[in-house]
């Protein structure tokens, strides 16, 4: 019979059990969250702290003189790259193409920037290196309007607001508030003489609707670009990884399956030593054979074949498929784990099978493979996502050019110089993992089986 000291004591450990799980959980799922919640959210908003739309919120403090127009200029910082360059000018509409206008500032490395205000509107312009015009088409841009669009002019401001999600809005200037009344385009606007002609300094108090406030922050848009973009072969991506991914984990299935069958079944000379030799590589960092890796791979692909070479014919070596798959196919680990599991199989099993006139193909196919199928399917999808999730080999034995890059290099051209489109990088992050996600669901009694029952002797 337990006392009440012991109930308390088990309690609180219970419960302080469940916190750590939960604090733990929240800990390694919140990147899932993150790239879920950034999936969806509009462009240029990744990094914003903002996940539910606020219900009220007051602008900043703005000052308008009399003649002017509120967020008719627009902030804009124009980057060119020009490695050796003395001087760099930006030319375009805004400026009547004049070329020594606007002098952008070096930042060091070839890398210059400048910020103008321009006017709300489309743009076209070009950068001036030297003195020399840059070649090719005039580059466009489109600078939009702000929400404060307030008007000054004749003594009177008039105030308005453009804001699909606002229910109500008001303006406050010194201690007055004015309310705003909405048209039909969802532009709020109000009326008020200017005491004594000076400069007036307002701002706006907006109270949005949760559900517009939602739909303002969050969009499908981001999957459509992804899926419809030309730049973006989506498709062509998807399918190199497909095929990758599924030919690596056959393979290195069948390769894992016959090498462990040997190491636990056969007797042959030194065979414990040569299966510590192999365990022992998983001792070295697998960075250190990349380089050897690729220049084999490139050695390999120029050998001559019916006067050709083997990259030329697509065959091997650089921007082929083999040259993604087979580097990665001499998998020690999965030699170690498919030996272990196989161990585990009665030998008597393998003696009556021979007694009855069985071969080495039979005791495979008949008893090795059926028992093994738990562990089988674990390595195929610790491969498959292995070779999945496989960035800086596919981005080094492929070409910029290629038309094998898989996803994780496709996804990595949302990353620019300047900037990364979080936004349509983590959509084509949730695209990616569809896949995997799917193959665990329907392998996960495999996987759980494999995972519980391979490597553990008895």
């Amino acid at each position: 019979m337990r006392s009440w000291s012991d109930w308390v004591f088990l309690i609180l450990r219970n419960l302080l059990l469940y916190v750590a799980l939960t604090v733990g959980s929240l800990v390694v799922l919140m990147p899932l969250f993150w790239m879920l919640l950034t999936a969806f959210k509009e462009q240029g908003t990744a990094l914003k702290n903002e996940f539910l739309p606020e219900l009220r919120r007051t602008t900043g403090p703005a000052a308008l003189a009399p003649g002017e127009i509120a967020g008719a200029f627009q902030a804009h910082t124009f980057f060119h790259t020009a490695p050796g360059a003395e001087r760099v000018t930006v030319a375009g509409t805004f400026n009547g193409w004049n070329a020594g206008a606007e002098a952008l500032t070096t930042t060091g490395g070839g890398v210059f920037q400048k910020t103008l205000r321009l006017p709300v509107g489309k743009h076209e312009y070009k950068f001036v290196v030297d003195g020399q015009w840059m070649d090719g088409p005039n580059q466009a841009l489109d600078i939009p309007p702000s929400a404060d669009r307030t008007e000054y002019e004749g003594g009177r401001v008039r105030f308005v607001y453009q804001d699909p999600a606002a229910i109500a809005v008001t303006a406050l200037v010194d201690d007055k508030e004015i309310p705003l009344v909405k048209d039909a385009e969802s532009r709020w606007s109000a009326e008020m003489l200017a005491a004594g002609g000076g400069n007036v300094t307002y701002r706006f108090s907006v109270r949005n609707s949760f559900w517009a406030g939602l739909k303002s922050i969050y969009t499908l848009g981001n999957f459509a670009a992804i899926a419809g973009s030309p730049d973006f072969p989506f498709g062509r991506f998807f399918i190199n990884s497909m095929v990758v991914g599924t030919v690596s984990g056959l393979l290195t299935v069948i390769l894992c399956t016959l090498a462990g069958y040997v190491f636990a079944v056969k007797d042959f000379l030194w065979k414990d030593k040569l299966f510590y030799l192999l365990l022992s590589v998983m001792m070295v960092p697998g960075m250190i054979f990349f380089v050897p890796q690729f220049a084999l791979v490139n050695i390999i692909g120029k050998m001559p074949l019916f006067g050709t070479t083997l990259q030329e014919m697509r065959i091997f070596g650089i921007n082929t498929y083999l040259g993604m798959i087979v580097p990665h196919l001499a998998n020690v680990f999965g030699i170690f784990l498919m030996r272990q599991y196989i161990e585990t199989i009665p030998h008597s099993l393998f003696e009556a099978a021979r007694m009855d006139g069985a071969n080495e193909y039979h005791e495979l196919t008949k008893i090795v493979i059926p028992l093994s199928m738990p562990i089988m399917v674990t390595l195929f999808l610790l491969t498959f996502l292995g070779q999945w999730s496989n960035f800086l080999w596919q981005l080094v034995v492929n070409t910029p050019d290629s038309a094998l890059r898989t996803l994780p290099v496709g996804l990595a051209l949302f990353k620019g110089q300047y900037l990364t489109q979080w936004e349509l990088q983590m959509a084509g992050a949730c695209f990616s993992i569809v896949p995997v996600a799917v193959l665990f669901v329907f392998a996960q009694r495999y996987f759980i089986e494999g995972m519980t029952q391979g490597a553990v002797k008895g």
